[in-house]
């Protein structure tokens, strides 16, 4: 598969807000709030929407993934890392930050492969942390 990463557009905000009602329907408003402010990029293989990523430079002015999605049926074909890379690419020289809940194993295991390196924890959702990485 061809992966074409780019800043959403209109047209594509109903196949993102899909694929947010089947991996995490609590985050529908959010990503709706970062649709409005330019906040994300998506991924197209083969003419299909196959994920995305919000980010911007609001923790402490440096670049944060603060979500990253690929629908159901695309997972384990380079997209989550092919996103996180396009924010790499367009914050070249800094360093890029996600963060991901201890328990969000999948997730750990991609940051580990795509270089990112454990920089922390907080215990803001009780019993489950959330751990920051970092690449750059």
């Amino acid at each position: 598969m061809t992966l074409r990463i780019q800043d959403l557009e209109n047209s594509d905000v109903p196949k993102v807000l899909e694929i947010v009602r089947t991996v995490m329907p609590e985050r529908v408003e959010y990503v709706l709030t970062a649709i409005r402010r330019s906040e994300v990029l998506v991924s197209r293989g083969d003419a299909a929407l196959t994920g995305f990523v919000v980010w911007n430079r609001q923790f402490f002015g440096k670049p944060f993934c603060w979500l990253l999605a690929v629908a159901p049926t695309y997972r384990r074909q380079g997209i989550a890392s092919g996103l996180l890379g396009a924010v790499e690419n367009r914050c070249s020289g800094e360093r890029v930050y996600v963060s991901t809940n201890v328990s969000n194993v999948p997730m750990r295991r991609l940051l580990e492969r795509c270089g990112y390196v454990r920089r922390g924890e907080v215990d803001v959702d009780q019993g489950d942390p959330e751990i920051f990485f970092s690449k750059g």
